[in-house]
């Protein structure tokens, strides 16, 4: 009965219907009581496994600890348990959790690896949520990836060559900001290794993984003609679609592909297989969006999990008030998002003026560290209407700012003037209610096409007492999940209707608001009103 009850479950997880697969996880769920000794720990791995390929990670998470709590003994089910925990942003649980794992007696060398990679890739994620906002949680947490893909690499060069290619990966990401200049030599010195390892190996004895490892290896060696016949060939053998994503990921993340002629013609074959999604978990294109206007409510939650039964109607605006969402350009290169509004919804003159915001960290005067002097700075508009969508405008001055350590914000008067081609965005007055509500995101992740963050957002916390206080000035800081990258960074944060209730500035291990002792992952954002009240003062 198990077994089928398992293959039940590994068919549904391929299938478009989510409640059918959620029907079937409780199924199996309730088969394990009425079974006599624990499920057989192939059969627990096969269908972890057919979760993770098909991106199930919210039943991957309850399966692998149903599984747990049933008496089955395989190590590797904290690995996919873990792996689950990463995917929904849970860094300080995942860390913990595998080095319990690891501590267990007598563990297979494969296993052991395994484990220290999805460490290394814990690590790696909070380095690249901190860096730029939390430098010294980035550079332990760079320090610590590096140690584990390193350790398990040098255990075994041949069998650990994905974990080398990591241990590559970050040293190269890392451009002597953490690591030793001696460490980075020695991780140069590891792609070429990988690759004379894996040239070596008969085709048949390559691993699903070989392709693109021999690629990113070649990345390593800036040799970037050899990385692109890798990669493509990946792309031709491999089809699971959660390779894939990770694949993209690493190289949106990690490589900066999207923001290079070489690194686009590297993504795009592996966003075209991916489909709707675009790079992964981050985010939906406008066309995909439009196309999930055409298709019914289950399909979404397939593509995005569940976003609601949102309507056409819906989608439509939320397409409209990306018009008004612009990437903010560094002498011509992508820096950052912005968004217009109207100069009386900040009380700013003149009142009927359309400005554009994003933070003070991507624009400012003097610039603050790694932001553009106004004068180096230009908007572009992708979506805008008619003229708009061609036009690229220069930052004529900054009317207000507040630096990153407050505010994190700056409002720019641009020529030629913006007009109703690119109409201002709505203010919401009141933040949505915490852990029930939605917030949406649109801007320019990784510094490509503009992008909807649909995926696992709801609003965490915010400021209690500096919201409840009409009189107060200070910063009043929100607290989301919500998938963004490097590039977001003066993004609209909106509630259910399209409303700006933010301006996003940042990300990673945040220390919990309004007193509480702890820290968690999260994205954080400055609410727009706070912002208001704060430019109002400065007027009087």
């Amino acid at each position: 009965m198990i077994e089928d009850l398992a293959h039940h479950v590994c068919e549904a997880a391929e299938a478009e219907d989510i409640e059918v697969l959620r029907t079937a996880c409780s199924a199996l769920i309730k088969g394990l009581s009425q079974e006599n000794g624990s499920i057989d720990p192939a059969l627990a791995l096969e269908v972890l496994k057919c979760l993770r390929k098909w991106r199930r990670f919210g039943d991957m998470r309850r399966l692998a600890n149903a599984f747990l709590e049933d008496g089955c003994s395989e190590p590797r089910l904290f690995h996919f348990l873990a792996q689950s925990m990463i995917e929904a942003g849970e860094s300080t649980a995942a860390i913990r959790l595998l080095e319990g794992a690891l501590e267990i007696r007598d563990l297979s060398q494969a296993t052991w690896g395994e484990l220290k990679a999805a460490l290394g890739r814990v690590w790696k994620d909070r380095a690249v949520r901190c860096r730029g906002f939390r430098d010294k949680l980035a550079i332990e947490a760079i320090r610590e990836s590096v140690r584990h893909y390193r350790e398990v690499w040098l255990t075994d060069k041949p069998t650990f060559t994905y974990q080398g290619v990591n241990f590559v990966a970050m040293a190269a990401w890392d451009g002597g900001f953490a690591l030793s200049e001696q460490l980075r030599a020695e991780a140069s010195e590891a792609a070429a290794e990988i690759v004379e390892i894996i040239s070596a190996r008969p085709e048949e004895e390559r691993d699903s993984w070989a392709s693109a490892t021999m690629g990113e290896a070649y990345l390593g060696l800036s040799d970037d003609a050899n990385a692109l016949t890798h990669y493509h060939r990946y792309v031709k053998e491999v089809s699971d679609p959660f390779d894939l994503a990770s694949t993209a990921r690493q190289l949106q993340q990690i490589w900066s592909a999207g923001r290079t002629e070489t690194g686009i013609r590297l993504l795009a074959p592996l966003l075209g297989k991916l489909g709707v999604s675009e790079g992964g978990a981050f985010s939906v294109s406008p066309e995909a969006l439009e196309r999930l206007a055409e298709i019914p409510k289950v399909r979404h939650e397939a593509i995005l999990g569940n976003i609601g039964a949102q309507t056409h109607r819906w989608i439509q605006s939320g397409l409209k008030a990306a018009r008004s969402v612009a990437m903010i350009r560094r002498n011509d290169t992508p820096h950052g998002t912005g968004f217009v509004v109207r100069g009386s919804d900040l009380g700013l003159e003149p009142a009927d003026e359309l400005l554009v915001v994003t933070n003070a960290h991507v624009v400012s005067d003097p610039p603050e560290k790694n932001a553009a002097h106004w004068e180096e700075a230009s908007v572009t508009f992708e979506l805008g209407e008619g003229k708009a969508r061609d036009q690229s405008y220069r930052v004529k001055k900054v009317l207000w700012q507040s630096p990153s350590s407050a505010h994190d914000v700056v409002v720019l008067s641009v020529e030629p003037p913006l007009d109703s081609e690119t109409p201002p965005l709505n203010f919401a007055s009141r933040l949505p209610d915490k852990h029930k509500s939605p917030v949406y995101i649109i801007g320019h992740p990784g510094g490509r096409e503009v992008s909807f963050s649909l995926q696992d957002n709801r609003l965490i916390d915010y400021e209690r007492s500096i919201y409840d206080d009409p009189q107060s000035v200070a910063p009043c800081r929100i607290h989301y999940q919500s998938p963004t990258e490097d590039g977001s960074s003066g993004s609209p944060v909106f509630d259910e209707s399209w409303r700006v209730i933010g301006v996003h500035h940042g990300g990673g291990i945040l220390p919990m608001l309004n007193g509480e002792r702890g820290v968690y992952a999260s994205n954080e954002g400055l609410w727009i009103e706070a912002i208001r009240r704060a430019i109002k003062a400065t007027r009087k």
